[in-house]
């Protein structure tokens, strides 16, 4: 019997750690935006200013759990309701399924729900709608970079043991709804990107198709810095999955049509020019250049491969909720069985149901991880480690501190020691890495170089730095903290090395 499997977000999170879970992609995303990391990204060319800032930006995801809040609340209905496109009305009865509850920070909304967010938002500005692709292209843009994680998303294939690898070795064939290129390292085999991936260029932008080439010629590529290739790829974001399959399916249609386009234009040119004159003229241009320099069309995103399957399935890592147009495609298959490996919450959440009509088994994950010895890295931040260590070997000293931090903010905003070392805990290396940097940049500015002229004026100055980067998962204070701890980490590792230079 054929066996096939399916991966989402799921195995990154369980190779990789806590930096791949969507909190903290996002929370990386505010931090990095804020820092100006992707200044470069909204540029032009590349000597001119980005047409918006980083502090324009964030304000901008800011306002994301308030039009989340009035999405749910069914704000947006007649609008979209008026708009008549069926994609976005799909779209927002399952967002209101999916936020039960209201929504108090970015990082509580799912990637691809902001695209959906900022398409409202648009829709409300009627004005300013003509500019959702522009807009929506730089916000997809930021987001592959964070889960890029500073290129650390594609080298997590390398926390896998022997026993894991076996497992995935042992498929016929291997789907993923993933970006990065670990599952190939992982199983040495052809692994099929269903919504694309971080190594394959961008059809627009990649010269070595008839599209790409005529840009080219054109002058009209897209300008990407050297930093941020990663970004150029054929990665399909959208709020809708119906979207989604739409656009995968229109390049991959066009590859079966030009190898009968090509047959004709060898063997039969009135044949050809007759098929040919039923496309638009610009479609036309991009078929005659494909022709004439033998290059391809499109992409295969193989959703046809999927709908195709027989035999079994095992789909790990996918939230039964996302991607409808996935067990779409399952339902027409002919597979026999499903079975759907799911993260069982410790409060023995019943089983999901799943929107599939093929025979299928719901198993717990974490019993698989175990099976296979796929261990999620587990670790304390640099600081976290630090904190954790002088707080058992000096409570006085630590309780002072945290008792400064708590003087900046209001009696129902402290926190005790045991609430700062659990954020400074969950903060994963790489994300702590950019929330630094964020803290960096933010005091280079002119208004903390300033002399207050009242104390109540420098205490707001001090509670406006703590508040840099506002979000649900993380106090002030322990900004406050992450800041000073690396200031003096790197003043006594500069002491270390002056020492050493003496010797």
């Amino acid at each position: 019997m054929q066996r096939s499997l399916l991966v989402g977000n799921g195995l990154d999170i369980q190779l990789g750690g806590n930096d791949f879970l969507n909190k903290w992609i996002l929370v990386r995303l505010l931090a990095d935006v804020k820092s100006g990391k992707y200044d470069e990204l909204f540029r032009d060319k590349e000597s001119t200013s980005p047409s918006i800032s980083g502090d324009e930006l964030v304000a901008l995801f800011m306002e994301m759990p308030s039009l989340a809040n009035k999405a749910r609340r069914c704000g947006f209905d007649s609008l979209i309701d008026a708009a008549k496109e069926s994609e976005i009305v799909a779209a927002l009865v399952d967002f209101k399924a999916k936020y039960t509850w209201d929504v108090t920070s970015p990082e509580q909304i799912g990637l691809e729900d902001w695209l959906l967010l900022l398409r409202l938002f648009l829709q409300e500005q009627a004005d300013l709608l003509p500019l959702f692709g522009s807009m929506k292209q730089g916000f997809e843009r930021v987001i592959l970079d964070s889960i890029y994680c500073n290129g650390m998303i594609q080298q997590i294939h390398k926390n896998a043991c022997k026993k894991a690898k076996e497992f995935f070795c042992g498929f016929d064939s291997l789907f993923t709804l993933n970006y990065d290129n670990n599952l190939e390292k992982l199983s040495g085999k052809p692994v099929y990107h269903l919504h694309g991936d971080f190594e394959t260029v961008a059809l627009s932008e990649n010269p070595n198709t008839a599209y790409g080439f005529l840009r080219k010629q054109r002058g009209e590529t897209v300008y990407f810095p050297p930093n941020f290739q990663h970004c150029n790829c054929n990665t399909i974001l959208d709020y809708s999955g119906d979207n989604k399959y739409k656009l995968a399916a229109a390049l991959s249609s066009a590859i079966p049509e030009f190898e009968k386009l090509k047959s004709l234009y060898d063997n039969d040119g009135g044949e050809f020019n007759n098929s040919l004159s039923e496309f638009p003229p610009e479609q036309q241009e991009i078929i005659m250049v494909g022709m004439e320099q033998n290059l391809p069309l499109g992409y295969n995103y193989h959703f046809n491969d999927l709908e195709m399957l027989a035999g079994e399935l095992t789909i790990i890592g996918i939230a039964p909720q996302n991607d409808r147009h996935l067990f779409e495609l399952i339902n027409r298959s002919n597979l026999n069985k499903v079975l759907f490996y799911h993260l069982f919450p410790p409060d023995d959440e019943p089983a999901p149901v799943l929107p599939i009509c093929k025979p299928y088994e719901v198993k717990n994950v974490s019993n698989l991880w175990a099976d296979i010895k796929l261990q999620k890295p587990m670790y304390l931040s640099a600081t976290g480690k630090d904190f954790y260590f002088k707080s058992i070997n000096n409570r006085a000293e630590t309780q002072k501190f945290v008792d400064v931090f708590n003087a900046f903010e209001t009696a129902a905003n402290a926190i005790s020691i045991a609430d700062l070392l659990e954020q400074l805990k969950s903060i994963p290396k790489e994300t702590e890495k950019s929330i630094i940097n964020m803290m960096k940049a933010e005091i280079q500015k002119g208004k903390y170089h300033t002399s207050p002229e009242t104390a109540e004026a420098q205490y707001k100055q001090f509670r406006g730095f703590g508040r840099t980067l506002v979000t649900s998962s993380l106090s002030p204070q322990t900004l406050y903290f992450l800041y000073i701890s690396n200031i003096r980490n790197n003043k006594a590792k500069a002491t270390i090395k002056r020492k050493k230079k003496k010797k």
